[in-house]
């Protein structure tokens, strides 16, 4: 898959300063779990599934957990769902017999073997044939391994999203920590307007300091659903396959959520996507420079498969300014300084930086 470069996100409406703290962090956070959800899918043909709109499922769109990965599925898919092989292994018993003991004869009992039930009994020998008693035997249990056909459910066939957490994080502020990895589900689907163009998602992070407990921050995911069938695609596709899709967020920090501690406040920030494997799941500025890893803000997800990339966040100071908001010409200035404007939920109008 390929990215394009990350830039600065530049909003209207809390100034968030994270000048000093980014350099030299005097804050750790210990967080035991993290974990999404998912909401509001909206849909190309206006309307909204999830806790603002209709209940799901509905218009085909659903929000599932399968296994530790929260989804949302949306979409007719074009293809029926199949089935997938699996290694399955199993423990079976076997018989070892070291001496065995001849018996036959017409209308007599007797010990013979089970070739059904794979095992000896004790029962009626039928005319003409022949069995044998173990004299001395014992059950051996062998391990065997096959490849079975799994059915798979039928939310397979349509496009998604996904998301699984991890866990045990030692985060220092403005450490950037892998938060989890978001899975593009790029299955083949009618655009009959049922495709999501946007759905909220909210990312919850455990903390093992009991007085932080559990924290929640709102995020919001927009979805290109390209059409196969375009001359020119827009995004980088692989040869043979119809037109890849685009992932990008909202806006990069919740302004309307945000915690204490130590009497002073935080708030999350998603920094980026990113497909390079590092070291850690924690890194701070200047080893993350020195490692040669980029990050990135759009996630392309090639056709017909399943895509992933790590997402990336930061614990940041929020500093709520005691004067009046700068004109935009005057934060471009500040940004250099390290200061973000950042979206309002509330009010989404947005200025190129």
């Amino acid at each position: 898959m390929d990215f394009y470069q990350l830039p600065l996100a530049i909003g209207s409406a809390t100034v968030l300063a994270t000048i000093s703290s980014l350099a030299a962090p005097a804050d750790a956070f210990l967080i035991t779990n993290t974990s999404s959800s998912w909401d509001n899918a909206v849909l190309s043909n206006g309307s909204i599934v999830g806790s603002q709109g209709l209940a799901a499922p509905s218009f085909s769109t659903e929000f599932l957990n399968v296994g530790r990965e929260s989804q949302v599925r949306w979409g007719d898919g074009v293809y029926a769902p199949d089935f997938e092989w699996q290694e399955v292994t199993k423990a079976v018993e076997d018989i070892e017999v070291s001496s065995y003991k001849y018996a036959a004869g017409t209308g007599s009992n007797g010990w013979y073997w089970d070739y059904n039930q794979r095992d000896w009994d004790y029962g009626y020998l039928k005319t003409n044939k022949r069995y044998y008693q173990p004299t001395n035997y014992r059950l051996v249990e062998k391990t065997v391994t096959e490849q079975v056909k799994v059915s798979l459910p039928a939310y397979t066939a349509k496009s998604g999203l996904g998301f699984a957490g991890v866990e045990n994080l030692n985060v220092g502020a403005g450490d950037f920590f892998n938060i989890g990895t978001l899975k593009h589900f790029n299955e083949t689907i009618w655009l009959n307007g049922k495709d999501a163009k946007k759905v909220d998602f909210a990312l919850n992070l455990n903390f093992a300091d009991a007085a932080l407990g559990a924290q929640t921050f709102d995020f919001a995911l927009n979805i290109d659903e390209t059409k196969n069938s375009q001359a020119v695609c827009p995004y980088q596709t692989d040869a043979g396959k119809g037109c890849s899709d685009k992932i990008t967020w909202d806006f990069a920090i919740d302004s309307a959520k945000s915690f204490e501690y130590n009497g002073e406040a935080y708030t999350l920030e998603l920094v980026g996507f990113t497909d390079q494997a590092l070291s850690t799941q924690v890194i701070n500025r200047s080893e993350f420079q020195s490692s040669g890893a980029t990050f990135v803000e759009q996630f392309i997800s090639q056709e017909d498969g399943t895509s992933a990339t790590s997402l990336w966040a930061r614990l940041i100071k929020v500093e709520t300014p005691t004067e009046q908001v700068p004109e935009p010409t005057a934060l471009l200035g500040l940004s250099a300084l390290g200061l973000y404007v950042i979206k309002s939920r509330r009010d989404r109008s947005a200025f190129a930086s």
